[in-house]
């Protein structure tokens, strides 16, 4: 390979390396099919704060609920029961009340099910020609605009990507690109000749 073909080649490398946002170290443990530690550590990361939020979410609405239906049935319990005006009257804070109650109780089911399966994360490998294609737009309201989004095909592989993506690879040629099994994140992609 001559010295311009490996300065080209290394300047690919080095494209896909920041836009994809990995290094060396990654990209030797991707191709032994295993992450590399800084990897290993942003999946922890991840699954703790998953897991901060679900218990988070359940906590504070299972106290909601409990202060709405304590307000609520406390002044019931202590004057002797209720009557159905009472009650209708108060049924939007009731079911408010219950309603937070199921949240907070779905939460902690929710986060005691991803404790127990947790989700299996494994390197991945798709080798083919790349095409870069536009699958529709998203809308925002303020201010007001539509963002095409993209999607980068590889094989029969589909993963969402940014519209720079052509600055870093070249639509036809053919690469590795690793993959985390669980929610298809790119990890890292190599270069393997011209399509």
């Amino acid at each position: 390979m001559t010295d311009e073909k490996s300065l080209e080649l290394s300047q690919m490398q080095q494209a896909l390396q920041v836009y994809f946002e990995f290094d060396q170290a990654d990209l030797s443990a991707n191709r032994l099919g295993e992450f590399s530690d800084r990897q290993k550590k942003a999946i922890k990361s991840d699954r703790a704060s998953g897991d901060r939020a679900w218990v988070l979410v359940g906590v504070i609405s299972m106290v909601v609920g409990l202060i709405l239906l304590s307000f609520i049935f406390a002044p019931f319990l202590s004057n002797g029961g209720a009557d159905w005006v009472d009650v209708l009257m108060n049924l939007p804070v009731i079911l408010l009340g219950f309603s937070s109650l199921g949240v907070g109780v779905y939460s902690f089911f929710s986060w005691l099910r991803d404790k127990a399966n947790p989700e299996t994360h494994r390197v991945c490998k798709v080798e083919g020609p790349v095409n870069l294609v536009q699958a529709g737009y998203v809308a925002y309201r303020y201010p007001r605009r539509r963002v095409p989004v993209y999607e980068l095909h590889v094989a029969r592989k589909e993963f969402e990507v940014h519209p720079d993506l052509p600055k870093a690879m070249n639509q036809g040629d053919v690469y590795w690109v690793y993959y985390d099994s669980a929610g298809d994140a790119i990890l890292s992609v190599e270069w393997v000749s011209k399509g």
